[in-house]
């Protein structure tokens, strides 16, 4: 599969995504479905390992004929995934009067957000964002001075001073509130450090393939930070242990989204190259009579 950056833009990536009903009792009014729908079958690939490993025997997308027919192409059971995690979500508010029925995705960020000591309210993309920023406080303890310096690098941070300090610089707290290909990097780093800590091994989307150098230094096995905050906030149940590391994957995933959709969206340059070459021809053509063809 072909890249541009950490983007995955191979065609055979965005296999086709069904629109009839789910197979599991799914809540329509629900903007996770259509970020799903739109990703790509590698950025999907994390969310499914992460609900069937986590999940256990109380997963049921595996069970699905969708998922056994069409296994690896996830986007055509994209909306099975989505009432999968919303199944989750439920589970941690301890609703279990439902009929299977789940809850959305913006209630599901809102509970993480308040069991990590975090405001649930404004907007969801802010309540992400707070949330990676908690996170990434914890990760920030845990980074080697070689590890943080690549960090800091990465985003175009030169003040090597901010290494030694304890606190997360608020350069790197801004990059989780903002768009663009830094927050995506951003959420690519925190996504793959809540699946070492909580997964045991980090995401496997082709995104992997083509991080920098200084992001590569940080995709070991750093994220154990992650897992004693989420010792440390008495996260027993099992549904957090699916719900938060899906947190962190959907927000990636609705930035890198955003990020593909911007590059769509920019206007082309112009391709100069050939009318040079063009030009250059006509001017050794004019060059050629002159020499040959004495006046």
């Amino acid at each position: 599969m072909t890249t541009v950056g950490l983007l995955p833009v191979d065609a055979s990536d965005f296999y086709p995504a069904i629109c009839g009903p789910a197979s599991l009792p799914l809540i329509e009014e629900d903007e996770m479905i259509s970020l799903l729908e739109k990703a790509a079958e590698s950025e999907l690939d994390g969310l499914v390992t992460c609900l069937i490993k986590k999940g256990g025997v109380t997963c049921q997308l595996k069970r699905l004929n969708t998922f056994r027919d069409n296994h690896p192409h996830h986007r055509v059971y994209a909306r099975d995934i989505a009432a999968e995690i919303q199944k989750y979500g439920a589970n941690t508010l301890a609703s279990v009067f439902r009929s299977g029925r789940g809850v959305p995705y913006d209630e599901i960020v809102r509970d993480v957000a308040s069991k990590l000591g975090l405001r649930s309210h404004g907007p969801i993309e802010d309540v992400e964002a707070s949330i990676q920023a908690k996170l990434l406080q914890n990760l920030w303890k845990d980074l080697t001075p070689n590890q943080r310096q690549a960090l800091l690098e990465e985003f175009d941070v030169r003040d090597l001073a901010l290494i030694t300090k304890a606190a997360l610089p608020a350069v790197l707290i801004e990059a989780t509130r903002l768009s663009g290909f830094g927050a995506y990097k951003m959420s690519v780093i925190l996504a793959n450090a809540a699946a070492h800590a909580l997964l045991g091994h980090g995401l496997t989307f082709a995104a992997n393939a083509t991080l920098t150098k200084g992001l590569s230094i940080l995709i070991g096995p750093v994220g154990w930070g992650i897992a004693g905050l989420l010792a440390a906030q008495s996260i027993g149940s099992e549904a957090y242990r699916v719900t938060i590391p899906c947190v962190l994957q959907i927000s990636m995933i609705r930035r890198a989204i955003r990020e593909r959709e911007r590059r769509t969206d920019e206007p082309k340059a112009p391709k100069i190259g050939p009318y040079i070459v063009a030009v250059g021809i006509m001017l050794l053509l004019v060059l050629s009579l002159l020499v040959w063809h004495p006046w």
